[in-house]
C-alpha cells in the first residue's frame, strides 16, 4: 500500500498549526521601567513623550495608580519597584492632555537577512489594567525600512487596543501580545502607546514588562503530531478508495 499526499495540504496543515518560537530578543529599551530608579520621570528613558505631558514611571499606592495590593497581582513577578504610569496626580502634574502618545523605535539591523526571508515573526508581550472605563488606548507596531523609524511605514503593522469598559473598578491584569509578520525590507520598528480620554481629567492606564521577540515559527509538539496523525489518516482513507 502506498500512501500519497497533497503538498499544498501538508503545507497549509503545517501553517495552521505553528505557533513563534522564539530565540532572540529585539533590543527594547527600559520595557520594565525600572532603569531610572526613580518615581515620577517624565518620560521613562528610553522612550519619547510625543504629548509630551502623558506618561511617567509610577509606584503603586498613588493617587490614581494600583494599590500595592493590586500591583503585585500582576502576572508573573509583579510589577517591580516602577512601571508606567498615565496618572497625572501620581506625579503632582496639574493638567494633562486627552489624548497622548508614547514611542520608541528598535533597530532590527542585525536581523536583516532573515526578515528579508519573508518568514520572520515579530512579538512584543506587555501587561497593563486601568480603574476607569472612559479611558482606551492601543499598542501599535509600526515596521520602517529605515533604522530609526524615519520615512513612511511598510506594511500594515500590528495594533492592540486598551479597552477594559470596566466602568470604575480594577478588575484586574490583562497579559497582551500584539505582533505578526514582519515586511520584508523592514529594519525598524516603532513600539507607539496611545490613549484616550473620554471623561474627567486624568487618565488611568498602567503598563509594564515590555518585552519583544523575533523568530521563525515552529510548529507546536501537540500540533505537529496531531498534523501527522490526521494526514496519515487522510493519505489511509486516500489509499482505501483506490
Amino acid at each position: 500500500m502506498t500512501i500519497k499526499f497533497n503538498r499544498q495540504l501538508i503545507l497549509g496543515a503545517a501553517l495552521l498549526c505553528t505557533a513563534p518560537a522564539f530565540g532572540a530578543p529585539i533590543a527594547i529599551v527600559n520595557g520594565d521601567f525600572e532603569l531610572d530608579a526613580a518615581d515620577n520621570v517624565a518620560p521613562p528613558t528610553g522612550w519619547i513623550d510625543e504629548s509630551p505631558d502623558g506618561f511617567w514611571t509610577g509606584v503603586a499606592d498613588e493617587v490614581g495608580n494600583p494599590t500595592a495590593a493590586q500591583a503585585a497581582a500582576a502576572p508573573g513577578s509583579g510589577l517591580g519597584d516602577y512601571f508606567l504610569t498615565t496618572a497625572r496626580q501620581s506625579a503632582g502634574v496639574g493638567s494633562q492632555s486627552e489624548n497622548d502618545l508614547l514611542t520608541q523605535t528598535v533597530d532590527l539591523s542585525a536581523f536583516g537577512g532573515l526578515i528579508d526571508a519573508g518568514d520572520q515573526v515579530l512579538e512584543v508581550d506587555f501587561v497593563w489594567s486601568s480603574n476607569d472605563g472612559r479611558d482606551t488606548g492601543a499598542f501599535d507596531l509600526s515596521f520602517y525600512s529605515s533604522t530609526d523609524g524615519t520615512g513612511a511605514p511598510i506594511g500594515a503593522g500590528y495594533s492592540v487596543a486598551l479597552d477594559d469598559d470596566n466602568g470604575f473598578a480594577f478588575t484586574g491584569w490583562f497579559e497582551e501580545t500584539v505582533g505578526g509578520v514582519v515586511p520584508v525590507s523592514a529594519r525598524s520598528v516603532t513600539l507607539s502607546i496611545s490613549t484616550a480620554r473620554s471623561g474627567g481629567s486624568e487618565t488611568n492606564i498602567w503598563i509594564d514588562n515590555i518585552s519583544g521577540s523575533i523568530g521563525q515559527p515552529v510548529p507546536e509538539p501537540g500540533s505537529a503530531l496531531l498534523l501527522v496523525l490526521g494526514l496519515t489518516a487522510v493519505g489511509f482513507c486516500k489509499s482505501s478508495r483506490s
